[in-house]
């Protein structure tokens, strides 16, 4: 959502849908549902209707803190 929010036409998620996948069709389930709900809370947030809406609602600047590039579902 983040990476759709700074003006990104396709945010990259292969690698952590494959890791997940590659455990079994329930934990690539549970993963793809982690994202939808990120993403559906992201936009809540931040106002955007849709997916296309979210550009340019946030600008690098806005985040001072680092964050992993990929968080595992809280189980």
């Amino acid at each position: 959502a983040l990476a759709l929010a700074l003006g990104a036409d396709l945010a990259a998620a292969a690698a952590p849908v494959l890791k997940a996948a590659d455990k079994g069709r329930q934990e690539l389930l549970e993963y793809l549902e982690y994202l939808h709900e990120g993403l559906k809370a992201y936009m809540l947030l931040t106002g955007s209707r849709s997916v296309s809406s979210l550009r340019g609602k946030a600008k690098s600047t806005d985040f001072t803190t680092k964050t992993p590039r990929h968080q595992e579902p809280p189980r």
